[in-house]
């Protein structure tokens, strides 16, 4: 029961089934926001350390339909 909100952030959207959790449900976040650094600063925290894992410079080509993300 305590790992139902770590299996909703392996969830993928448009691959995995939705995880339902204390009446929520709930996916990944990634797609929306990779790097939820806002959440953090709303939260009151002022310094904030990111790692990145790619090359400097990396981009993505191709993003997620935004038609697609509205119908999470």
């Amino acid at each position: 029961q305590d790992f139902i909100p770590v299996r909703a952030s392996s969830s993928m959207p448009f691959v995995a089934p939705v995880v339902k959790h204390e009446g929520r449900a709930l996916l990944d976040g990634a797609l929306l926001a990779p790097i939820p650094y806002q959440k953090a600063l709303d939260a009151g925290y002022e310094k904030l350390i990111v790692v990145l894992t790619r090359n400097e410079g990396y981009r993505k080509k191709k993003g997620i339909p935004k038609f697609l993300l509205k119908s999470v």
